[in-house]
C-alpha cells in the first residue's frame, strides 16, 4: 500500500510466528527500514493498525536521523502528521484491516 507515495508491506502473521520473529511483548512492530508493518493475528484489530499506521507516517518524517529532538519538538511533530494526515491515515487504516481480515 503507498504511503506518503511509498510503498510499504502489511503483514498478518499466526502468533506462534508472529512471537518467535518479534517477541511477545508486542502485537504490532513497524520495521521502517524494511518498509514493513508486521501483525499478530491473536491481537489484530483496527485500534492495532492506527497505531502501527501513526508509526509509519512519523518515520516519514524521517526523524531518526535527527539528535537531540526535544519533547516540544516531538509533540509538533506530531500534531503536524495529524494535522495533515488524519483523514488519510483512517481511511488506510480501515483499508489495511479489511485486506488483512
Amino acid at each position: 500500500m503507498l504511503i506518503k507515495e511509498i510503498e510499504w508491506n502489511f503483514i498478518l502473521l499466526d502468533t506462534a510466528t508472529y512471537n518467535s520473529k518479534h517477541g511477545k511483548d508486542s502485537h504490532g512492530i513497524t520495521k521502517s527500514g524494511e518498509l514493513t508493518v508486521y501483525f499478530s493475528k491473536k491481537w489484530f484489530s483496527l485500534r492495532l493498525v492506527r497505531h502501527e499506521l501513526f508509526h509509519v507516517y512519523m518515520a516519514s518524517c524521517c526523524i531518526n536521523s535527527c539528535n537531540d529532538i526535544t519533547s516540544e519538538d516531538m509533540e509538533e511533530i506530531a500534531a503536524e502528521v495529524y494535522e495533515f494526515h488524519a483523514d488519510t491515515m483512517q481511511r488506510k487504516s480501515e483499508e489495511i484491516y479489511e485486506r488483512l481480515s
